[in-house]
């Protein structure tokens, strides 16, 4: 099954990459096909519910942790998964000053340190879609204009070849 998920996301990769077809890295998996393929899209509300989740997932857990409101909780998650860390919010903190070495505090920096770099890649992954969808935006409008401009100039040479 896992593969399979592989191999259906290499070609759509492909897809997006090879305009003319998925000929090269489908015969590589058996599949042959010529024609053109079409570029999934990931709607941008999605992928900004899945990082709102995300930020909420965080600040419910350091919310029961570290004994934050929910509020500040999601102001870690967001300043930190953003990269700005302005640092005054630490998760920890409290064992430091305490000089605690208890393996669940140090088991919490460690889940704490995962979904921190799990949520960098989330968010690079949301950067790059909303780009995506941002530019096939772009490049429909443009070819909207184009077609436009074209009727227009279609429309005004035979008006004035009929004049």
């Amino acid at each position: 099954m896992f593969p399979s998920i592989v191999m259906s996301y290499a070609l759509r990769v492909t897809c997006a990459i090879e305009p003319r077809g998925c000929s090269v890295y489908g015969k590589r998996c058996g599949i042959h096909t010529t024609s053109a393929c079409t570029q999934e899209r990931i709607p941008v509300y999605l992928v900004l519910v899945l990082v709102g989740g995300y930020i909420c997932f965080g600040a419910t857990l350091f919310s029961v942790w570290e004994q934050w409101s929910f509020l500040d909780g999601a102001y870690f998650s967001f300043i930190t998964l953003s990269t700005i860390g302005f640092g005054d919010f630490v998760p920890g903190s409290d064992l430091l000053e305490q000089g605690a070495t208890s393996g669940s505090g140090q088991a919490k920096l460690i889940i704490c340190c995962f979904y921190l770099v799990l949520g960098l890649a989330i968010i690079a992954m949301a950067f790059s879609l909303v780009q995506e969808e941002v530019v096939l935006k772009c490049k429909d409008l443009a070819n909207a204009l184009k077609a436009l401009v074209s009727t227009d100039d279609t429309a005004s040479s035979t008006s004035g070849a009929a004049s």
